[in-house]
């Protein structure tokens, strides 16, 4: 089998730096572009001469794990031992995960009879590979932290309306600043609207009853306003009782969460 240095290199070189790239960005670490690029070539010439040695199989193990270390440390500009191993482990998960999808395309597409290495799949496919698993593993990267973000917001709730209450969760949303009378304005999903305030939207003379305009996308809206008791529970367990007014909102529709609650309800 015939292998092209410039191939080999620019092979290696590309797939260093992406994963070297996922990892940093996983660990939510900076770095500089410099020093990824130049650990990533340095992993390049290390998968060219590592086929040349000689080497008994735990020691060529030990040393492709410890080039692997060396790669992820040649790329921080402030080491921390932390955000160190966390890069490291990110590093080696997606060096797996990579390979082993690489295996998996190419064993389906392969009809070798004697089978083959994975340093024999072609190098379109392993770039091609390459950019979609960056493009994959982003996205899943973003709705990983997106979500986890969310949920660092979310609080049981429960909300106590003369003699009807609702359990639902949270949003603590730092762009609602609405205030009434002193009072933190909490929006809920239609569904609670209607459980505990269905007979007053029915029956309450709309000149007598509080309410309060906002400004959305397609201009100012009128919405009601209900004053009910608002318990919350905290991250450390304490609950936070408020009186507070409630107001439907039908953005808040197939949400985790129920009710959008205002951005100082918990320092008031």
């Amino acid at each position: 089998m015939i292998v092209y240095v410039e191939y080999a290199f620019v092979e290696n070189f590309v797939l260093d730096t992406m994963l070297l790239y996922l990892s940093f960005r996983a660990a939510k670490v900076d770095f500089k572009w410099k020093k990824l690029l130049f650990s990533a070539a340095v992993g390049a010439i290390f998968a060219l001469l590592f086929p040349l040695l000689s080497l008994p199989d735990p020691l060529a193990s030990f040393l492709k794990f410890f080039v692997g270390f060396l790669l992820c440390l040649l790329c921080f500009d402030r080491f921390k031992w932390g955000k160190y191993a966390f890069v490291c482990v990110c590093f080696f998960g997606f060096s797996f995960a990579f390979a082993g999808a690489i295996f998996a395309v190419y064993n389906g597409f392969s009809h070798l009879e004697n089978g083959y290495k994975i340093d024999q799949a072609p190098v379109a496919l392993v770039l091609c590979g390459g950019v979609g698993f960056t493009l994959l593993t982003l996205s899943a990267m973003k709705k990983f932290y997106r979500k986890r973000a969310l949920h660092s917001h979310l609080y049981p709730c429960k909300i106590r309306y003369n003699e009807r209450s609702v359990n639902a969760l949270g949003f603590l949303d730092s762009g609602n600043m609405a205030t009434r009378n002193g009072l933190p304005v909490c929006f809920v999903s239609p569904d609670i609207t209607y459980e505990l305030w269905e007979n007053e939207l029915a029956f309450s003379n709309a000149v007598t009853r509080e309410e309060i305009t906002v400004l959305t996308v397609g201009g100012e809206k009128t919405l009601p306003l209900f004053k009910g008791e608002l318990t919350i529970q905290t991250p450390d367990g304490v609950f936070e009782r408020k009186e507070v007014y409630f107001s439907p909102s039908a953005h808040i529709v197939s949400r985790e969460y129920k009710i959008l609650l205002q951005s100082c309800i918990l320092e008031v």
